[in-house]
C-alpha cells in the first residue's frame, strides 16, 4: 500500500507532484486547485478529511507551507491525527510574532527593524503587519481591517532570504535568494510574487553563521527560510519562516527532488550541502490578474508555465493566474528570460508587472 502524505499549502500542486514521484499518495488542502484551505479552520471538516484518508492509510504524514499561520486552533488536532514533518506547529506559532524571537536573533548577531505593538513615531516610515500573515498578505503602509497587528520600521531596498535545512542538529545551507514583488499593487504592496537563487556576497558569510546559531537556539528542523534586508551595511531580519516556502522549489529542483525526500522523512534524511556556491540558477514568478476574467489558455505547450487554471475557470482580480519558471547557468540570463516572458504574458492577459 502506498504511503500517504497530507499537503497543506497555499498552492500544493508542485509539492504534490514531487511527492507522487517518490511513490506517495498525496492529499492536498490549498487555496486554489482544491479551494479548501479556509475550510480546515472548522475542526469538523479537517477531522472528516483526515478520517477519509485513514480508511486506506494507517500512517499519514503532513508537510506544510503557508496557510496555517492564522489557524492555531487546529494545531492540536493535526498533531494528534497525522505525523507532522518539519517543525512542530507550536514553533510556527511562536515565530509568527517576530518579537518572540528578537532576543535569540540578537544573541545570534542579527537584528530586526524597530518593531512595536503600538504605532511608531510619525517621522518613521512604518509597515503594518498582521502577526498571522504569510506571503505578504495584508501587509501595508496603512492599517488594514485585520486583528493582531504590529508596527515595523520600513527598511528600503530589495528583500532577500536564506534557505537552509536542519536534521539531527546538523545545519545545511541551501542558498540565498532574492524575492520579487508586484509593481503598482497598492492593495498588497508586499505580496510575494516569486524568487530566484543568487550568488554569494561577502556579508552572506556572517548571515549564514548567525542563522545557524539562531536555528540551534530555537530548535528548528527540516526546511526553513529567513527573510532579510541589507541597508547601510546592516542586516535586518523581517520574517522567520519555519516551514516550506516558495523557495523550497528552487532547491528541490537543484537537488533533483532529494529535498522533498528529506522533508517527508526527516528521521532518515540527510542533505548534501552542495549548492552553497551555486553553479545553476532557478527562478519563478507568479502572474497576478488585474481583473476578474474567465481563463482561456493562450499559451498551450509552453513548458515554462505551471499551475495553469482549468479552461473556463474564473480568475478573480488580484489572484495568481499561473507560474513562470526558468533556469540558467547565468543569473543575468535567468533574469532576462523571466523579464521577456513576463512582458509577453502581460500582452496576453491583463496582469501585474513584476519587480525583479
Amino acid at each position: 500500500m502506498r504511503k500517504a502524505v497530507l499537503i497543506i499549502n497555499t498552492h500544493a500542486e508542485y509539492l504534490a507532484t514531487q511527492a507522487e514521484k517518490l511513490g506517495y499518495k498525496t492529499f492536498c488542502i490549498d487555496s486554489f486547485n482544491q479551494n479548501s484551505l479556509n475550510k480546515i479552520a472548522k475542526l469538523k471538516f479537517l477531522k472528516n478529511f483526515i478520517k477519509k484518508i485513514r480508511k486506506n492509510h494507517k500512517l499519514v504524514k503532513l508537510i506544510y507551507g503557508s496557510g496555517l499561520e492564522d489557524k492555531p486552533d487546529i494545531y492540536t488536532t493535526l498533531h494528534s491525527e497525522v505525523d507532522v514533518q518539519g517543525n512542530p506547529l507550536e514553533v510556527l506559532e511562536y515565530c509568527n510574532d517576530i518579537l518572540n524571537v528578537e532576543k535569540a536573533l540578537n544573541i545570534s548577531g542579527l537584528q530586526i527593524p524597530r518593531t512595536s505593538f503600538s504605532p511608531l513615531p510619525s517621522n518613521i516610515k512604518t509597515v503594518v503587519k498582521p502577526i498571522q500573515s504569510y506571503g505578504g498578505l495584508h501587509v501595508n503602509f496603512t492599517k488594514q481591517n485585520v486583528e493582531d497587528i504590529y508596527y515595523q520600521e520600513f527598511i528600503p531596498g530589495s528583500t532577500f532570504s536564506i534557505s537552509f535545512f536542519i536534521n539531527k542538529n546538523k545545519f545545511s545551507l541551501l542558498g540565498f535568494n532574492k524575492l520579487f514583488t508586484l509593481k503598482d499593487y497598492s492593495t498588497n504592496p508586499f505580496i510575494h510574487a516569486g524568487a530566484m537563487n543568487i550568488k554569494r556576497i561577502k556579508i552572506f558569510d556572517q548571515i549564514e553563521k548567525s542563522t545557524e546559531i539562531f536555528s540551534s537556539l530555537i530548535g528548528l528542523q527540516g526546511y526553513n527560510s529567513i527573510d532579510f534586508k541589507i541597508y547601510d551595511n546592516k542586516v535586518f531580519v523581517i520574517d522567520i519562516n519555519p516551514r516550506i516556502t516558495s523557495t523550497f522549489k528552487i532547491y528541490n529542483e537543484l537537488l533533483t527532488n532529494d529535498l522533498m525526500k528529506s522533508q517527508i522523512n526527516l528521521k532518515n534524511s540527510e542533505i548534501n550541502n552542495t549548492y552553497s556556491y551555486p553553479k545553476k540558477f532557478y527562478g519563478f514568478v507568479y502572474m497576478f490578474s488585474r481583473e476578474n476574467f474567465k481563463f482561456h489558455n493562450k499559451i498551450k505547450g509552453d513548458s515554462s508555465i505551471t499551475n495553469l487554471p482549468k479552461e473556463g475557470e474564473i480568475i478573480k482580480k488580484d489572484n495568481p493566474i499561473f507560474t513562470i519558471n526558468f533556469s540558467s547557468n547565468s543569473p543575468s540570463t535567468l533574469v532576462s528570460s523571466l523579464r521577456k516572458k513576463i512582458s509577453m504574458t502581460t500582452k496576453q492577459y491583463n496582469c501585474y508587472d513584476i519587480d525583479i
